[in-house]
């Protein structure tokens, strides 16, 4: 399939160049990203095999990470699997099934190579940083079904606004057959903007927090709190910060958020606390900075060499409260561990229409958009007899329930119509 000829006259290929082409929506400062490739997983030989193949697509580590499950599903019950992937999805690909990922696109690119797919369902979502990759498999096969998960709040909105605004796409959304959900809440809030896609909808789960159902979640919160020697008394407030290369709307800067953190905790009088800081792994601020900043709370700070011996799972389980960032994904992993968190967002703006804090809005998490007031919202947050504990639990219970079958729930409607 590497000398597949592309129809030059096909208008995707007329505004590309041959680097392009390698690459959907190459970013130049990502040096890291590989070039786009197309890879094709087939079931075990004891398996029996469909004659069917669902297409996806991998690019960012969240994405990832939830459409990994459903392939995994999907190849158990016998379908064949193409991926269009790159970058750090492409990494996870290699890791979990190493050989048994051919590659159908090597040196030509992937638009090439694609003429030669014939998939039976799309499953798509918002590979994140980019969007190439969904864009270009949506328009690419105009015949295929598509069942959207959306794997982020507000991403199935996103994406309809995007098919809707460029021309040419308009006729994807027709081919929307299904879009998986995680909540009520996910549902209600297409529902009430696109009621045309309401008969569409369907609540499934994000498959990506299936992996927390389960968990050993004491034992690792004994592993942290014993590896930092702490008091049975003594309060772990997590702060997980975000990637200083994203630019999303209502989040404010980490380095800004941690330095007035620090601020209130220096005169902190509640409850005995220790406080640690994990740095987003794509932060261009050094922890040798966010340590300096640390180093003013003295002996109530854990010190970065400490915090990174354990992963983000172990602190986010071990955490008594968890401060977070809006759209990451560590502010829902709190929420799905039961743990009481604040959300450091400043005040909802029009984009929430399209953007949404579910975190906040269902009342599961207190959202802090006045750091000046940290140290009040972390004190009523401590008190799990207060009525907004009270309230946050209720909610927490109602939208962040955990079952272990989201994946499945979402491989049984992509099979429904293969």
């Amino acid at each position: 399939m590497k000398n597949i000829t592309p129809h030059m006259s096909d208008s995707r290929f007329q505004a590309l160049s041959q680097q392009e082409a390698k690459r959907l929506g190459a970013i130049p400062e990502r040096k890291d990203l590989l070039e786009t490739r197309i890879i094709r997983l087939l079931p075990e030989a004891d398996v029996e095999a469909k004659d069917k193949t669902i297409l996806t697509v991998m690019r960012d580590p969240g994405n990832t990470a939830g459409i990994l499950r459903v392939v995994e599903r999907l190849l158990a019950d016998g379908y064949a699997v193409d991926i269009l992937a790159d970058g750090r999805g492409l990494e996870a690909i290699k890791k979990k099934f190493g050989d048994k990922a051919s590659t159908v696109s090597e040196e030509s690119s992937p638009l090439a190579a694609s003429a030669a797919l014939a998939p039976d369902v799309m499953l798509l979502t918002h590979t994140t940083s980019e969007e190439g990759l969904e864009n270009f498999s949506a328009a690419s096969f105009e015949n295929t079904p598509i069942v959207f998960i959306e794997d982020m709040y507000g991403a199935a909105a996103e994406f309809i606004e995007r098919m809707k605004e460029r021309a040419g796409l308009d006729g994807v959304l027709k081919r929307i057959e299904k879009i998986c959900v995680s909540d009520r809440y996910a549902f209600d809030s297409i529902a009430a903007k696109y009621p045309d896609f309401k008969d569409k909808l369907v609540i499934t789960g994000q498959p990506l927090y299936d992996r927390l159902h389960g968990e050993p979640h004491e034992d690792m919160r004994k592993k942290v709190r014993n590896g930092l020697s702490l008091a049975e008394d003594e309060k772990l407030i997590a702060f997980f910060g975000a990637s200083s290369t994203d630019k999303l709307p209502q989040t404010p800067n980490t380095k800004t958020a941690l330095e007035l953190i620090v601020k209130q905790l220096r005169q902190w009088t509640g409850q005995k606390i220790k406080f640690i800081f994990r740095n987003h792994p794509r932060d261009l601020i050094t922890p040798a900075q966010y340590q300096e900043i640390i180093n003013e709370l003295g002996e109530a700070a854990v010190p970065l060499r400490e915090s990174n011996k354990f992963n983000v799972d172990e602190v986010n389980a071990a955490a008594d409260v968890v401060v977070s960032l809006p759209f990451s994904t560590i502010t829902y992993d709190s929420l799905y561990r039961d743990t009481p968190t604040l959300v450091l967002a400043e005040d909802a703006k029009e984009h929430e229409r399209t953007r949404p804090v579910p975190s906040v809005e269902t009342g599961a998490a207190k959202r802090v958009s006045d750091l000046s007031i940290f140290s009040e919202a972390l004190s009523g947050t401590l008190d799990h007899n207060s009525e907004s504990s009270r309230q946050m639990r209720k909610a927490r219970e109602e939208y962040f329930k955990l079952d272990g079958r989201n994946t499945q729930r979402v491989a049984n409607e992509v099979e429904k119509i293969a």
